[in-house]
């Protein structure tokens, strides 16, 4: 896989949800803003509160500038569109974290919630994955309210080498990139 910036602005993969509907994975894009609010309204409160550790009805300018311009090095974000209703249904993205010893990218994910339970998340994050291998990193982590259980569960049936710790109500899990799949 090529992990060059100019080559991750065009990544696009199909895939299909346990349902049997077509999913689109593709490279989030500058004219997704609206689609990313749009997203964020339909969300449930609980949904919302779980990707952003509070209830957040709107992004702001800044916000939707950011998760709509990443620059494909430091920082990737995916889409998953529903291809029969050619909707966006999840997103993904990782930071590069500055602040660690290892090659390490924070992780996030969102999706909707009528979505929950096909295989979304799991789609993205694979895909998120590979990128991130082929791109040098060797660890993502994810800070995940203890409640969040969908999220805890998407994480832990990655097949990846795990480990995790808590403080407070917030579980670290940190997945390794760099080590072959647990089966």
């Amino acid at each position: 896989m090529d992990a060059t910036p100019e080559s991750l602005r065009s990544f696009f993969a199909r895939d299909q949800l346990r349902n049997g509907r077509g999913l689109l994975i593709r490279a989030i894009n500058p004219q997704d803003k609206d689609v990313l609010q749009e997203g964020l309204h339909r969300l449930s409160a609980e949904s919302s509160y779980c990707r952003f550790f509070h209830y957040k009805n709107d992004l702001t300018l800044q916000e939707l500038k950011d998760f709509t311009e990443p620059d494909f090095d430091r920082h990737v974000a995916l889409v998953a569109v529903d291809e029969d209703l050619e909707l966006v249904v999840g997103v993904t993205r990782y930071f590069f974290c500055d602040d660690l010893p290892l090659r390490t990218a924070e992780i996030t994910l969102a999706v909707e919630d009528e979505y929950h339970g096909l295989g979304v998340g799991s789609l993205l994050l694979g895909h998120l994955v590979d990128i991130g291998r082929a791109a040098g990193y060797r660890e993502f982590r994810a800070a995940v309210l203890g409640e969040n259980y969908k999220m805890l569960d998407v994480l832990y049936n990655m097949n990846l080498p795990l480990r995790r710790s808590m403080e407070g109500n917030t579980v670290e899990v940190h997945l390794s990139l760099d080590q072959p799949p647990v089966i």
